[in-house]
């Protein structure tokens, strides 16, 4: 058993290494990251690696200061770990023509399995993602979640970008302005581009605030629009309360 310890703990370093790295791009729901056999697929392929490279390390019977590295094989097997994904996440050569340069190494091949994780990781969002915003838009006219929803869910948030506020609101004009759009299609994309900014939770406790009589008429008056921006300032001061009472 003594025998294989090394090539586990080389193993289990690279397995270690990549399962950070993809913990820290979809930490949001690292539940999918467990069920999902191409996470899986990826922690094999970065230990088979690393415990390739200790095999190799170890055959070549290299020396460092004149101290064969076999003579203490579970320290070389995680210091030769760590240098398999340094290895594996390098280029070796950068070849320029022109304008345009290209990289030639073996992180072509790491790109290669993270991008097909986060198309798999994409598809699995975006389906969910679909199921929770479409039931709570249902019923709810255009003009009130582009005049009403997304604005309060807006205000509430104390830490929302410049950006964030640009982006939602040219989607929303944008939208807006598409005549030949189903408005139940413009509702739902417009509720699905803002819970990307606001979250779920937030976009659906907006969504409550206006329930009941509101949605009942899809006319727009002074008055709904007076309470929505009392409503509005409540959650704003809400909001910044809580802020600083962390």
């Amino acid at each position: 058993m003594s025998v294989y310890i090394p090539y586990m703990i080389a193993g289990g370093v690279g397995a270690t290494v990549a399962l950070i790295e993809l913990v820290a791009r979809f930490s949001d729901d690292p539940r999918w990251l467990i069920t999902n056999s191409a996470s899986w697929f990826y922690l094999i392929v970065n230990a088979s690696v690393s415990i390739f490279v200790y095999k190799i390390f170890m055959s070549a019977n290299i020396s460092i200061g004149g101290i064969p590295i076999s003579n203490d094989e579970y320290m070389a097997a995680g210091i030769i770990g760590l240098t398999a994904m340094g290895i594996l996440r390098s280029s070796i050569l950068n070849i320029k023509s022109g304008t345009r340069s290209s990289d030639i190494g073996l992180h072509k091949t790491i790109d290669i399995l993270l991008n097909w994780i986060e198309q798999l990781y994409d598809r699995n969002k975006s389906i969910k993602l679909i199921k929770e915003v479409t039931p709570l838009v249902a019923k709810i006219p255009f003009p009130w979640v582009y005049r009403a929803i997304v604005p309060t869910c807006m205000s509430a948030l104390t830490k929302l970008t410049d950006t964030d506020i640009q982006t939602i609101t040219s989607e929303g004009e944008k939208l807006a302005s598409e005549s030949n759009m189903p408005e139940q299609a413009k509702t739902t994309q417009l509720a699905i581009r803002a819970v990307k900014i606001t979250g779920i939770d937030l976009f659906r406790e907006s969504v409550s605030v206006y329930e009941a009589e509101d949605f009942k008429s899809t006319i727009p008056t002074p008055d709904r629009f007076k309470r929505f921006a009392e409503v509005q300032k409540l959650l704003l001061n809400a909001g910044f309360t809580k802020e600083e009472g962390k």
